[in-house]
């Protein structure tokens, strides 16, 4: 690995005449080794086979990044998932891969409902509560208004009192 024609003033690595900069390397080969674990090799997962994105583990195949659970949940179909189709960790944990923690979404509607029916469970034990627009609290869509197609919602008094503050200010503006 080290270059045989250093002057003492290039990169220490075959074939690299840039000057070096920190540990006998230039700044390329410095940073590739700085993130990687090895100068020559330009991202992580080429050097050992896995790495993490968002969270995610991944692992390197026919030059490219594949995320672990997606090759998990197409073993487990014994086919490649639907172009369109997300998986969803049920746990919220994104490095627990095993089968009972996955969900195959048809789409990414159908993931972001799941996400929004978890959060109403965890925060008020009703996977179909509402949240209210105005005060954050969610309530069971009976004792909400709903409006437009995606099922939001607010208490009557919450807006009500938050039409009162909003006229009060356009007073103030006024005056």
């Amino acid at each position: 690995m080290a270059n045989e024609m250093s002057d003492g003033k290039t990169c220490c690595i075959d074939g690299c005449n840039k000057r070096r900069k920190a540990r006998g390397m230039c700044n390329t080969h410095y940073e590739k080794w700085r993130r990687n674990g090895d100068p020559l090799v330009t991202r992580f997962a080429e050097a050992h086979g896995s790495a993490h994105i968002a969270g995610y583990r991944t692992f390197w195949r026919a030059g490219q990044n594949i995320l672990e659970h997606r090759i998990i949940t197409e073993k487990a179909l014994g086919k490649p998932l639907p172009a369109n189709a997300e998986i969803h960790h049920f746990d919220g944990d994104r490095a627990n891969n095993s089968n009972k923690n996955l969900v195959i979404c048809k789409d990414k509607a159908y993931h972001k409902l799941l996400h929004r029916r978890q959060r109403a469970l965890e925060e008020s034990g009703d996977p179909n509560a509402i949240k209210c627009r105005y005060c954050k609290c969610y309530d069971s869509k009976e004792r909400m208004r709903i409006y437009g197609k995606h099922e939001r919602g607010c208490h009557i008094e919450c807006q009500r009192q938050y039409q009162r503050q909003l006229k009060s200010i356009t007073k103030e503006v006024r005056s």
